[in-house]
């Protein structure tokens, strides 16, 4: 896709070629150089929003892990097991919703929470080894 994308770009080969003795004059030259240059940046960036997927910049958690996991799985089924009794406000079974959603919930801000505090070992091995 980039390929096909980059042969629309017209370069000034005349720059390269002798043009029967005509003079171009150095800021000419630069017009047509950056001309050049800013038409492959434009193909390259549209190629680029074309091909690789967009995500919000919290997309990937690195904090999740498994206990926010099962955390959640657990939630999950005792939703299900609740809404199987259509959904009752007095019942056992809505406390435990609610513990477990809540427990999911405090769980995850603080994950979320402490990875803003703290390196990886990976980050903090590659910050060492460029030193």
């Amino acid at each position: 896709m980039t390929y096909e994308m980059l042969c629309t770009v017209n370069a000034p080969l005349f720059l390269i070629y002798d043009r029967d003795g005509a003079e171009l004059s150095r800021a000419d030259v630069l017009r047509d150089v950056n001309s050049f240059y800013s038409n492959i940046v434009q193909v390259l960036y549209g190629a680029s929003c074309s091909i690789i997927p967009q995500k919000r910049h919290n997309f990937y958690k690195q904090w999740w892990d498994e206990e926010l996991f099962l955390l959640k799985e657990k939630a999950i089924a005792s939703f299900r097991l609740w809404s199987k009794f259509v959904k009752p406000r007095t019942r056992s079974e809505f406390d435990t919703v609610r513990h477990d959603k809540l427990t999911h919930k405090l769980a995850i801000r603080n994950k979320e929470s402490n990875s803003k505090n703290q390196f990886s070992y990976s980050l903090n091995n590659a910050i060492m080894c460029n030193m």
